[in-house]
């Protein structure tokens, strides 16, 4: 396995949080968390073009990246597989979230779904771009099917005051072949950021469990610190009779236990798979809109976002157009330096961009 970063293109629209999926991955058993932590294998930079990476593009899905706010050039494979016979093959890869801790270092939480149900796996890096050493699972989902953390994934995780961490998650009971996923948000602590446990109760529950809720679906989100230290998260969701895709919306906590579900804002329709980070006082979000294209927003405090996102545009490592479905799922991380870096699925790999022009 190759780890170096890159950001990670979506191969499908599944286990993301948009409404659409209807493939069901929960009829495997989870994840035997018993196993020890893999051994690092090699570490090097994917310069591959698109096509040797991922197949022929489709020309009729090459993205125009002439009115793209901003535009993201290839780096390399972060976590990917290699057919030499661990626990990662024939396992989609997806969902990654990046955190630089205060020793330096860059962890990666990353979505595992395989023969063996679903885990939130991490991985490591001392630079954020390259040498990513594969760990463990982070956080194991339940083995009871009716248990609404029995397929897990989509990881968000905040530093808390006191310095240890909290994963804010999307979950689902077993869901029946063609239905949608009742997706909603849990939560999980760490003192070291590495071995997360599931915390009692919903975060921000779905009307199946709650009556109260607005929403049918609250699935992948990005929660993060707002300036006088209350918490806000962007999730794809879908309200209550919405049945078409998911839409952005903005939730707030001031204790990141209980959410205002009752005072939220749609922020941008047709829109899933959020992140957001804090670039020197700058709120930037990053998202997709639809299977079309990806978008950004900017925000002066995190919770005022303007009417309109942007569009975002990739390239290869060639610096050659993007097709788009090779770039989704965003995650992003803003280093000490103030460089910020974008990961995403890459097939069912995951990988790293950097930014080339803005």
């Amino acid at each position: 396995m190759r780890y170096s970063l890159i950001i990670i293109a979506v191969g499908a629209l599944l286990l993301t949080g948009c409404h659409v999926q209807t493939t069901n991955t929960n009829t495997v058993s989870n994840i035997n968390t018993s196993t020890a932590a893999e051994t690092p294998t090699r570490s090097s930079v994917n310069t591959n073009t698109s096509a040797q990476l991922g197949g022929k593009p489709d020309p009729n899905r090459i993205m125009d990246n002439s009115d793209a706010a901003e535009v993201w050039q290839l780096y390399g494979t972060a976590i990917d597989q290699e057919g030499d016979g661990s626990s990662l093959d024939d396992a989609r890869l997806i969902m990654p979230e990046v955190i630089q801790r205060d020793d330096g270092t860059f962890v990666m939480y990353y979505t595992y779904t395989g023969p063996d149900g679903t885990a939130i796996r991490y991985a490591k890096s001392e630079n954020g771009l390259d040498d990513w050493q594969d760990g463990s699972v982070a956080l194991s989902p339940s083995r009871t099917q009716t248990d609404p953390n029995f397929t897990i994934g989509g990881p968000s995780v905040v530093k808390r005051a006191d310095g240890s961490y909290r994963m804010y998650y999307r979950a689902t009971p077993v869901f029946p072949q063609g239905n949608a996923p009742h997706y909603q948000i849990l939560s999980a602590t760490s003192d070291d950021g590495i071995t997360f446990t599931e915390e009692d109760g919903l975060r921000i529950p779905n009307s199946y469990d709650d009556s109260t809720s607005p929403f049918s679906l609250i699935g992948h989100g990005s929660v993060y610190a707002l300036a006088d230290g209350t918490l806000a998260g962007i999730f794809s969701v879908n309200l209550n009779e919405d049945k078409g895709p998911s839409d952005l919306a903005l939730i707030t906590s001031a204790d990141g236990i209980t959410w205002d579900l009752q005072n939220y804002t749609i922020l941008y329709e047709n829109a899933h798979d959020p992140i957001v980070v804090n670039r020197d006082g700058t709120y930037v979000m990053y998202a997709s809109y639809l299977s079309e294209y990806p978008i950004m927003a900017t925000s002066s405090d995190g919770t005022t976002w303007p009417p309109e996102s942007e569009k975002i545009g990739f390239t290869n490592s060639a610096g050659e157009t993007y097709e788009y479905l090779r770039a989704g799922d965003q995650g992003a991380v803003v280093t000490r330096t103030g460089e910020i870096y974008l990961y995403g699925n890459y097939l069912n790999d995951i990988a790293v961009y950097i930014l080339v022009s803005e």
